[in-house]
C-alpha cells in the first residue's frame, strides 16, 4: 500500500502546469513523480481557447492545436526551414504520432526535424517543463530531492521555470 502526499496540487499558471507527488514505499524508499501538463488535448498549453476544433493530423487524425508560423519557423532545423511556407500550422497532439506540425496541405514536420523535443510526445530522455529557461523534469526533481523546493514558487526561484517570456519561439505549442 502507498501513502501519497501531494507537495503541491495541480497549479495552472500561464505556461506551466504540473504537480509533484511523493510516494512512500515501505517507509524507507521514496519515489518522486513529476507529471507534465495533462496529455489530453484540451489541457495542452492553450488548447481549448477556441470553440472550434483544430484540423486533423494527416498521419493519425487527431485534432491539432493551431500554432503561429513564427513558432514553427523558430523550432524546425535549418534544413526544413525552406519547407515552412504556409501561414496556418497545427501541432499534432497525439503522444504516439511522429508528426509535430502540419499545415492545411500535405506539408508535415516530424518531431525529429525540430530543435527541441515536444514535451508530451513519447521520449526516454529528460522532458522539458519550461522551454524558455531550459528546465526539465529531472532538474525539478533534483531540487525536490535535495529538499530546497516544496512549492511552485520555490521551483520558480531555484530553476527559473515559468518565468520566461519566449514561449512563442521556444515552446512547441507557442504558448
Amino acid at each position: 500500500m502507498y501513502l501519497k502526499r501531494h507537495l503541491f496540487h495541480e497549479k495552472h499558471h500561464h505556461h506551466l502546469s504540473f504537480y509533484v507527488r511523493i510516494i512512500y514505499e515501505h517507509h524507507d524508499k521514496i519515489k518522486l513523480q513529476l507529471r507534465g501538463v495533462r496529455l489530453m488535448q484540451n489541457h495542452i498549453c492553450g488548447a481549448g481557447l477556441s470553440d472550434r476544433p483544430g484540423e486533423p493530423c494527416p498521419c493519425c487524425g487527431t485534432p491539432g492545436l493551431p500554432v503561429n508560423v513564427i513558432t514553427v519557423s523558430s523550432l524546425v532545423i535549418d534544413e526544413i526551414l525552406p519547407r515552412i511556407t504556409g501561414d496556418s500550422y497545427h501541432l499534432c497532439t497525439s503522444p504516439e504520432c511522429p508528426v509535430a506540425y502540419f499545415d492545411g496541405s500535405s506539408n508535415v514536420v516530424e518531431e525529429k526535424d525540430l530543435k527541441v523535443p515536444v514535451w508530451f510526445k513519447k521520449h526516454t530522455g529528460p522532458v522539458p517543463v519550461c522551454y524558455c529557461r531550459g528546465v526539465t523534469d529531472r532538474e525539478i526533481l533534483a531540487h525536490i530531492e535535495k529538499g530546497c523546493c516544496s512549492s511552485l514558487s520555490d521551483i520558480q526561484r531555484h530553476t527559473g521555470a515559468n518565468t520566461g517570456k519566449e514561449c512563442l519561439t521556444r515552446n512547441p505549442a507557442g504558448r
